[in-house]
């Protein structure tokens, strides 16, 4: 009442209207606020907190474009205001212009070295752009600054267990909780964080607690979900595991479309779009359900990413398959792939496992009969390194040079199925070691060749792992103490791939056991292909 006073005074005193604008935001009152924020830099346009206030109700709606302009706007106005260019860095952030944000938040600092907030939002641009120790080293100096802030812990454990830091991202995890006992993201993120330890019990207490305070929350519905499915908990893993589809940072991937969901109608004479969602070994390991649609009459349409595509169309009673991204041919109903297991009520016991379910294609197999001539020992492929851009790349992957020993064994003849800025890694092992057959692996059909003619594959959890094993192939798969919930917990084989044993971290970070135990099983295995 006492800024409408002052304004009902004197209209043109802008002060009173910004003032009034917070009290107006404070109380949750947006568009009034807005619009006394447009009243204060109308009245005087150089005015640079307007602007700024302007640009955090933009932020808050989510109009980046136009909090863009808000921002660059107050700068322009005071180019010297740290709290300005926070904010300016904050919606760079949010628009993925990770560069550009570091930069202002940098200056924010520059500007106010004590300023706390510019050091969380510059960890979090880091944290995008995978600078992992950098993000960590400023979350750490913003805690040192500000030990109780919740959100500073949380991000720091959030950036910690992203960098595979468990262990080290529970204690600020607990820090925080300490703190706030009810923070439902650092409770969320404690679950995950649990997950990588293997402390599965821990995980699912932190996960039921923040459903307590939060039923709906989608994100801690996923990460229990995703714990029960590492436990063999399967119905109720798959029902929570549906929540995927409600998190905001599964959205890269998530498509709609608007004919119905299949749920199990009949679909006698339909056309069913299985459509791809996550990475490629998604779609490689879920494909199997293909011929479980088809005996329930439906005719089987596949959209997935464009690498998948010929070696989808091989697949047996796929009758269409359509590129990511493009609108496909009319189909009656759709469902998400992986979705299938829960679909079809899927327990460790009734997985479908019946191998090969993908195969490639005879023409492509000859050219590689002819390609690799004929063989000189056991024919092992080899993938070391996941994906650049996984959020686990860092934990999910060996250097070429730490398998030394397994690249040693006598009467093993290598062949690398790796493929992008990882093979470069070839180029420092002796010459001859293995080859690498990266230039003629231009999609799924032609590794799947390349697999056929290999009589093992030896790989880190990669999407190669699911193409081999769905053909059927001697499999052996290196995975880390805290690996993806589909292999399960201590586990030496798998029931989703039949012909594959799982040598596993038994220490953080350490893959010394298990390149020993697997380079012992070769060298049996060679022993074992001489003798025959």
């Amino acid at each position: 009442q006492v800024f409408r006073r002052a304004i009902n005074m004197q209209g043109n005193y802008a002060e009173a209207h910004l003032n009034l604008g917070y009290m107006l935001h404070q109380t949750g009152r947006v568009d009034k606020a807005l619009a006394a924020f447009d009243r204060t830099v109308k009245r005087k346009p150089d005015l640079g907190e307007g602007w700024n206030s302007i640009g955090s109700i933009y932020f808050l709606t989510k109009r980046l474009d136009e909090a863009v302009n808000a921002y660059q706007k107050a700068l322009a106005a005071e180019p010297n205001n740290a709290i300005f260019h926070n904010s300016y860095g904050c919606v760079l952030c949010e628009q993925k212009k990770y560069e550009q944000s570091i930069a202002h938040l940098q200056r924010a600092i520059q500007l106010d070295s004590d300023f706390v907030p510019a050091y969380i939002n510059m960890g979090k641009s880091l944290r995008m752009m995978r600078r992992f120790d950098e993000a960590i080293a400023t979350f750490k100096k913003a805690v040192e600054m500000d030990p109780d802030n919740v959100e500073t812990l949380n991000s720091l454990g959030h950036t910690l267990n992203r960098a595979g830091e468990p262990i080290e991202a529970i204690e600020y995890f607990k820090r925080a909780l300490e703190i706030d006992p009810d923070h439902i993201q650092a409770l969320n993120n404690a679950c995950v964080a649990s997950n990588s330890c293997r402390q599965y019990q821990e995980a699912i207490k932190y996960c039921k607690r923040a459903l307590e305070l939060k039923p709906d929350f989608p994100e801690a519905h996923l990460s229990l979900g995703l714990t029960m499915l590492r436990l063999g908990e399967y119905p109720e893993g798959w029902a929570e595991y549906d929540w995927r589809w409600e998190c905001e940072s599964e959205s890269w991937w998530r498509q709609e479309f608007p004919e119905p969901r299949w749920e199990g109608q009949d679909i006698q004479g339909k056309k069913v779009l299985l459509h791809w969602e996550q990475g490629f070994g998604d779609v490689l390991q879920f494909i199997r359900y293909a011929p479980m649609v088809a005996e329930r009459g439906g005719r089987i349409s596949v959209i997935c990413q464009h690498s998948l595509m010929r070696l989808m169309s091989l697949v047996p009673c796929v009758d269409e398959v359509s590129p990511a991204g493009e609108k496909p041919s009319e189909f009656d109903y759709c469902i998400p792939i992986v979705s299938l297991a829960k679909l079809f009520k899927t327990t460790v016991e009734t997985i479908p496992n019946d191998l090969p379910y993908l195969f490639p294609a005879d023409e492509d197999v000859e050219v590689w009969k002819r390609r690799l001539g004929p063989a000189k020992g056991l024919r092992v492929g080899l993938v070391w390194a996941g994906s650049l851009t996984g959020s686990s790349f860092k934990r999910n992957r060996i250097t070429l040079e730490t398998l030394n020993p397994l690249l040693s064994v006598d009467g093993a003849e290598f062949f690398s199925l790796q493929v992008g800025e990882v093979t470069r890694e070839i180029a420092e092992v002796p010459t001859g070691t293995i080859t690498d057959l990266s230039p003629h692996l231009n999609d799924f059909a032609d590794t799947a060749a390349a697999i056929s003619q290999m009589d093992m594959v030896i790989s880190i959890d990669t999407a190669v792992v699911h193409l081999a094993g769905g053909m059927g192939k001697d499999l052996r798969v290196m995975l880390t103490s805290a690996c993806d919930w589909r292999w399960m917990i201590d586990r030496t084989d798998s029931p989703w791939y039949p012909t594959a044993k799982l040598y596993r971290q038994q220490t953080h970070n350490d893959w010394a056991d298990v390149i020993e135990e697997i380079t012992v099983d070769l060298r049996a295995k060679v022993a074992e292909s001489k003798s025959s």
